[in-house]
């Protein structure tokens, strides 16, 4: 069958890359309706889609705005008649809530939770995020896409990101909820190139947030915990972040397998966010990256998702704070073996993986036709 993914971001994109990687394992064709490409290389496998189209996404058409809102709208209506899909796998509020409308058949992949329990969140770089922050900010957009969400679990197959968020939908009326977490494919792991360690103790962060400051990813406090411990701490992904210090050196960009390969050469991963209401329901990458890298994870214990799945034999949790930060550290200078790492590797090629959740979006596929 025909599988159409709707969404308000662009490619590449790994979560609308794996779920499309599934449909294609199982025999379906593939189609992609978004912004236009970033960067045409995939990050999962090439040949994914059969075609792909673009759908004018603006802050002025996600908050319904009557005349702006009619344009993806007719857009979307056109490539519906080109491409027939028996499906629409639509990826986030937005590309739901364009489904819902017209009354067609899909699937809601639901990649956040739009709650007063989880206020956030939108930062990033340009003048548009600026003014969809500051919307979000006085609660109006924040009000809208939850009101969307509502709606669109009670009628709608939904797949979403994290356990937390899957049980926050089932309590707003979602009956058909499934949890795929956004772990890696088994064929991305087995390109993992393991390389020697560095000397010493040596810790990494991958991220931007030295220099973006989220209020739900804050870590400004992360430069003044290395100046005073015997370690070292290597950013990977900050291009805004430089550092004079020895003991912080910052990588910048890299590409996600030379990433993965990098982070093989440290001994400890970090996630040091100061707490924030969002943590209960976030399930970030990046500590699944440094376990299938071997790295054990040190979380924040708001963190429940993280802690949830690493379990807390593959992850050392603190409460946020500079002085638990330094402790925990001190204690793993000195506990940290070979060993660990490789149970950790063992650990994460057995269950956080794709693979042990991908059959939840045929299910929810099979849900609507």
């Amino acid at each position: 069958m025909k599988i159409l993914h709707l969404s308000h971001q662009s490619l590449p994109d790994k979560r609308v890359e794996r779920a499309a990687f599934t449909g294609v394992k199982h025999g379906h064709k593939c189609f992609f309706v978004g912004l236009p490409p970033i960067d045409t290389r995939s990050l999962i496998a090439d040949n994914l889609f059969e075609d792909t189209f673009s759908v004018p996404w603006t802050w002025k058409n996600k908050l319904h705005l009557p005349y702006f809102w009619g344009k993806p709208k007719k857009r979307f209506k056109h490539i519906l008649k080109t491409v027939d899909p028996a499906i629409v796998h639509a990826h986030d509020v937005f590309a739901a809530k364009l489904c819902h409308e017209m009354n067609i058949p899909f699937v809601f992949d639901s990649h956040e939770l739009w709650s007063p329990k989880a206020s956030l969140k939108v930062v990033k770089k340009g003048r548009e995020s600026l003014l969809l922050k500051r919307l979000v900010s006085t609660k109006y957009g924040l009000s809208l896409w939850g009101r969307w969400q509502k709606q669109i679990v009670k009628d709608a197959p939904t797949i979403t990101v994290s356990q937390t968020i899957a049980d926050e939908l089932k309590e707003e009326g979602g009956k058909k909820v499934f949890w795929v977490p956004n772990f890696p494919l088994t064929k991305e792991i087995a390109a993992i190139k393991f390389q020697k360690k560095y000397e010493g103790f040596s810790c990494v962060y991958v991220g931007d947030d030295l220099s973006t400051n989220s209020p739900h990813r804050n870590v400004t406090y992360l430069l003044d915990v290395f100046y005073n411990i015997n370690g070292t701490l290597t950013v990977i992904g900050d291009e805004g972040f430089t550092s004079r210090s020895p003991k912080i050196k910052s990588l910048g960009f890299l590409p996600h397998n030379e990433m993965m390969n990098e982070l093989t050469t440290y001994h400890v991963g970090l996630l040091p966010w100061v707490r924030h209401p969002y943590h209960y329901y976030c399930l970030p990458n990046k500590p699944i990256e440094y376990a299938h890298a071997g790295l054990p994870t040190v979380v924040t214990s708001s963190l429940k998702n993280i802690i949830d799945v690493l379990t807390r034999k593959y992850c050392v949790t603190f409460d946020g704070s500079p002085t638990a930060l330094r402790r925990v550290l001190s204690e793993l200078k000195k506990s940290w073996d070979a060993a660990w790492s490789e149970e950790i590797v063992a650990y994460s090629k057995e269950n956080l993986i794709w693979e042990k959740h991908e059959q939840k979006i045929l299910e929810a596929y099979s849900m609507v036709l």
